[in-house]
């Protein structure tokens, strides 16, 4: 497939459009047992949901469902930009991640995978103060 100079630059603007969309934050139900608990699905270039709210000291409990043919990452970064974990997520299979919430602040998640992230695979957990 051969792709023109304008075809370039559409695709191009696009991919740029796509990324900056901002959706609403989706909250953090608590489950039966007092947990915080969401599933994220790992797709095509993309997590769902990608801009998440909780509040600082929950608990969180990550599952990260990968609905791709491709394998993908689910990495997170603290407010002061440490990996606090990275797993891979298999084609078609679902792992648990989690972690405790410890400083107010944008948590920033990503698949670690060459390019994804620049493709719009990431997203941001923002942590608020406890009240």
């Amino acid at each position: 497939m051969h792709l023109t100079r304008g075809g370039f630059l559409l695709a191009a603007l696009l991919v740029i459009v796509s990324c900056a969309v901002t959706r609403k934050p989706v909250g953090i139900p608590t489950t039966e047992n007092g947990e915080k608990s969401i599933k994220i699905k790992a797709g095509s270039f993309r997590f769902e949901p990608s801009n998440i709210e909780a509040q600082q000291g929950d608990f969180l409990i990550i599952n990260v469902e990968n609905i791709s043919s491709r394998d993908h990452n689910f990495s997170i970064k603290d407010p002061q930009g440490e990996i606090m974990t990275s797993a891979d997520v298999p084609v078609k299979k679902t792992i648990e991640v989690k972690i405790r919430l410890k400083d107010p602040g944008i948590y920033e998640f990503f698949c670690d995978k060459p390019l994804h992230p620049m493709l719009g695979m990431k997203g941001t957990l923002e942590v608020r103060s406890s009240p």
